[in-house]
């Protein structure tokens, strides 16, 4: 079994590099760096639905006798769990605007209608086809993103 894991990542590994390969050659025949490039990425937030969790979870806390300490605490902790769920998410969000802070990027942020993904366009100047490919690999460890 762990044979197979190192043998798909390994594979995982050959076809990405493999994809970066042709992704230099075709910018290098291309365009003529430097040049502004525009970036699409789709990183996965579910606002909308965690809000709704937490106001549901604090009406349930407004029902419930007051004398009933455990209970609140139960319903607090869910609370403090839906909240870390939304602080990483934010996160995720600010780790794409962190790649492109130091290059003077124009950076529009848009959720989707459902509030299930949140999309990042960044038009930003490179300098070569290894500072697009940089971005994107600095990119690849945003968990769930999506790269366009």
């Amino acid at each position: 079994m762990e044979n197979n894991k190192n043998k798909n990542t390994e594979n995982t590994t050959n076809k990405r590099e493999e994809f970066y390969k042709k992704l230099k050659e075709s910018l290098d025949n291309t365009t003529k760096f430097p040049a502004d490039y525009l970036f699409k990425f789709i990183v996965p937030t579910n606002h909308t639905s965690l809000n709704l969790e937490k106001e549901a979870l604090h009406k349930e806390k407004e029902d419930i006798d007051k004398k009933d300490t455990e209970a609140i605490s139960a319903i607090n902790n869910k609370i403090d769990a839906v909240n870390a769920k939304i602080k990483a998410e934010d996160k995720k969000l600010e780790q794409v605007d962190a790649i492109f802070d130091s290059k003077n990027a124009s950076i529009n942020t848009k959720k989707s209608k459902s509030g299930k993904y949140t999309s990042k366009t960044i038009k930003v100047k490179m300098d070569s086809s290894d500072d697009v490919i940089k971005s994107y690999k600095e990119a690849e460890d945003i968990d769930g993103i999506i790269s366009l």
